[in-house]
């Protein structure tokens, strides 16, 4: 028979989460859990005409987010990001930095393209950015 192990957690998602928007989660290869939260109310949607929307990629004003990561139940890191300029979409380790990404990358000429990967290190300092590309999930 198969024996079912559930984690035990000291600190739920519910708690974190509270009045923010949940905007995606992540699993690194350790098998930590990323979390990512705005904090303001989004604005990913801009409106041409009275029948189509569509995605942006920068919000009318920065954006506030919080990053949560939990390994093995325990809460490892709670990170406040301010005045982030994209809109964010997926996050995920890269190296002991986190790698905050918007999914779309608007080109408009070869000098003038979104670089739509934001690097952070783990004290909420942006260290870079370059591209990832257009479209990204």
């Amino acid at each position: 028979m198969k024996k079912v192990l559930l984690p035990t957690l000291s600190y739920t998602l519910k708690e974190a989460i509270g009045k923010h928007t949940l905007i995606t989660f992540n699993v690194g290869p350790g098998g930590e859990v990323y979390v990512l939260l705005a904090l303001d109310t989004l604005d990913y949607r801009t409106k041409d005409n009275a029948f189509a929307s569509f995605a942006k990629t920068v919000p009318d004003s920065p954006q506030r987010y919080r990053i949560l990561v939990f390994r093995q139940g325990e809460l490892e890191l709670d990170l406040a990001i301010h005045g982030e300029r994209f809109n964010i979409h997926t996050i995920q380790p890269l190296g002991n930095d986190l790698l905050l990404a918007c999914s779309r990358s608007e080109y408009r000429r070869e000098d003038d393209v979104d670089l739509n990967a934001r690097v952070y290190s783990r004290d909420g300092i942006f260290l870079r950015e370059f591209l990832l590309g257009d479209g990204r999930s």
